[in-house]
């Protein structure tokens, strides 16, 4: 359910917002893209409302794993809730292939701070989000869910 109205694009000022707990990392990841001039902001413990307005005010919500390593952890909920909001999400996944992935920008830990400064400098980002919106809209849940009933 959507639960933010989005920031005219020429009037952010975030370019990428990293949420969740802020690790050495992530700072890290955040300082090289400011090191090449975006607007960077990292939000750890705050209401709902307060991280709905940074989404608001950011270009792109990146979501940078907590420590080096092979990890395939990926947030559903953060992809969901950002796709759902017009906030396109270049999640941190060496599972590209994912069922969530075909709705952001998954990209490996090598890849993920040319490839976030490559979709922020030439995409259409407002444009990038209606799409994924109108195909995670598209989705056809019957199949998900008899996979699920299934499985218990």
């Amino acid at each position: 359910m959507e639960s933010l109205k989005r920031i005219p694009a020429d009037l952010r000022d975030i370019d990428f917002l990293a949420t969740g707990i802020v690790t050495d990392r992530r700072k890290a990841m955040l300082g090289r893209l400011a090191q090449l001039g975006f607007r960077t902001h990292s939000a750890y413990m705050v209401p709902r409302y307060l991280r709905d307005g940074l989404l608001a005010r950011s270009h792109v919500n990146l979501s940078v794993n907590k420590f080096e390593g092979p990890h395939q952890i990926v947030s559903v909920m953060r992809i969901c809730h950002s796709v759902v909001n017009r906030v396109p999400v270049i999640p941190e996944s060496a599972d590209e292939s994912g069922p969530y992935a075909r709705y952001c920008l998954a990209t490996d830990a090598a890849h993920l701070i040319h490839d976030a400064a490559e979709f922020v400098r030439h995409a259409n980002i407002d444009e990038f989000a209606e799409d994924m919106l109108a195909m995670f809209r598209r989705q056809d849940m019957r199949e998900t869910i008899r996979e699920l009933v299934s499985q218990i």
